[in-house]
């Protein structure tokens, strides 16, 4: 086989979880490992090409091929050491779910090993080596990440001498659709309730002083000065005045929101029980002057004459990029593109309203992973405990609150409006 950018580095890493120095090396032409091979091995060593460009969106993966096929040539008791970018380890596509899954229900998966970027002379993303042999799983999954370690010199005495940052155990691995990274296992922090009052008192006065400022027939020009032609200018001033007052609108009712549960008590639900979650499409082609406008995990970013949520309103998180955990409401049917994730309440437990508002309060924001884009996945959604008041209370504190909640409502439409617009 033929293998680029190989240095006695990465020939190390390879190699350091092998039994023995005296190996016979086949050399397999690069077409013939193309066409398919149907030879097994004692090691398979795998170093796919990163970072490809001119490929075709809807093909699978090189990574994903290539370890697919060095599994099919790995001989009972062979073992393996695979280089992988790190999106390999999180991606939440059914694929790459099902490929760690093949590995930790039907190998020993001994090590994953998070490496920095410098340990590769020529790849600028961070990547990942996995260890494991074609024998009975393994019940605890060693994970160690040497992403923040500089000037390796030596990788073998680094390894060897480390204790592993996680043990991860199948069930864990199952309940986090086998997600290989380890901040999906980092436990979520706690806050101060006593802090809610201040931040409420504070946020009410923001919110009173917005609204004095601002009239939503109004748009700000160049001068400073009010103008009811919406330019270019005057609809991004607009926009941000917008995006302000629903943030500070749903901080209020996260505020209320805690403190209400924290009084009546409610019992504990976790995601999974609440909503049926589905990710989006590829982006269309035709993403502008469509019909329909296109979901992203900002907001709207265009529109298109291809619809694949037909609902009139609905709730949206953003899936990857700086907009992940961004939770938002649809209100009219579009095109939910993939990096976004559509939420379907269970309307025999929970309100849409009222789940909105655990959602929002979940601040997946601050749960984000990965190192170059940053994404959130279902399993962290599904995962997620929620402090869930029966359909009655739920009702009560929406009634409570219906003013506020009309108003901030109105904005988001409007919102929606001018992005569709630009």
């Amino acid at each position: 086989m033929r293998i680029e950018s190989w240095n006695p580095k990465t020939e190390t890493i390879f190699c350091c979880n092998m039994k023995s120095d005296q190996l016979e090396i086949k050399n397999i032409p690069l077409t013939e490992w193309m066409q398919g091979v149907t030879e097994t091995f004692d090691y398979v060593m795998l170093n796919p090409p990163f970072g490809y460009s001119n490929i075709e969106k809807k093909k699978e993966r090189l990574e994903n091929l290539f370890l697919s096929h060095a599994l099919n040539c790995l001989k009972e008791g062979g073992f393996c050491t695979a280089f992988l970018p790190n999106g390999f380890l999180g991606r939440q596509s059914s694929d790459n779910i099902q490929l760690r899954k093949n590995i930790s229900l039907n190998h020993h998966l001994q090590s994953i090993i998070l490496l920095p970027k410098s340990i590769l002379s020529t790849s600028e993303i961070f990547t990942s080596v996995l260890y494991f042999s074609k024998t009975a799983p393994a019940k605890k999954i060693s994970l160690y990440d040497f992403r923040n370690k500089k000037n390796i010199n030596s990788f073998l005495k680094l390894y060897r001498s480390s204790e592993p940052n996680w043990q991860l155990e199948q069930q864990e691995l199952e309940e986090h659709q086998y997600c290989f990274l380890p901040e999906e296992y980092i436990p979520s922090k706690s806050f101060d309730f006593e802090e809610i009052p201040s931040r409420k008192k504070s946020l009410h006065a923001l919110w009173s002083e917005l609204q004095k400022n601002q009239d939503s027939r109004l748009y700000e020009d160049h001068y400073g000065q009010t103008s009811i032609f919406n330019t270019a200018k005057c609809v991004s001033t607009r926009k941000g005045q917008l995006k302000k007052l629903i943030q500070t609108g749903y901080g209020l009712l996260e505020c209320e929101l805690l403190l209400y549960c924290g009084y009546i008590q409610p019992t504990k639900e976790m995601g999974k029980s609440l909503a049926h979650l589905k990710t989006g499409d590829l982006c269309p082609t035709d993403h502008k002057n469509g019909k329909y406008p296109c979901y992203g995990a900002g907001g709207i970013y265009g529109s298109t004459n291809t619809c694949n949520i037909p609902q009139s309103t609905g709730i949206v998180i953003g899936r990857v990029g700086n907009f992940c955990g961004n939770v938002y409401w649809t209100w009219q049917p579009g095109f939910l593109s993939n990096n976004a994730i559509w939420v379907e309440p269970d309307r025999e437990k929970v309100i849409p309203d009222f789940l909105f508002l655990l959602l929002y309060s979940a601040h997946f924001q601050n749960k984000r992973r990965g190192g170059g884009q940053q994404y959130i996945t279902q399993s962290m959604i599904q995962n997620q405990i929620f402090y869930l008041p029966t359909l009655s209370q739920q009702a009560d504190f929406l009634a409570q609150h219906q003013t506020l909640l009309e108003q901030i409502h109105f904005y988001e439409q409007e919102l929606g409006q001018l992005e569709l617009t630009e």
